[in-house]
């Protein structure tokens, strides 16, 4: 599961947020600790939104998000 989480903030995944709840924008700290994620200084760390998502799928596709419900940043 660890491996597949940096790829949460990635455009597939945006476009996935965005077909569950159309309109919405998510932000990268709608599922990270940070809102400019960067690996390399180890704030790419989900929060816990972000877990949920991961934790209920590793591929997460738009029924995922709709199932957990929107950020509670949007």
């Amino acid at each position: 599961m660890v491996s597949s989480m940096p790829a949460l903030a990635n455009k597939k995944h945006i476009k996935l947020y965005t077909t569950a709840f159309p309109g919405e924008t998510p932000k990268c700290s709608a599922c990270h600790v940070d809102n400019l994620p960067k690996i390399d200084d180890g704030k790419h760390d989900e929060n816990d939104y972000g877990k949920s998502i991961m934790k209920e799928s590793e591929d997460p596709t738009a029924d995922t998000y709709k199932k957990i419900g929107k950020t509670p940043t949007n």
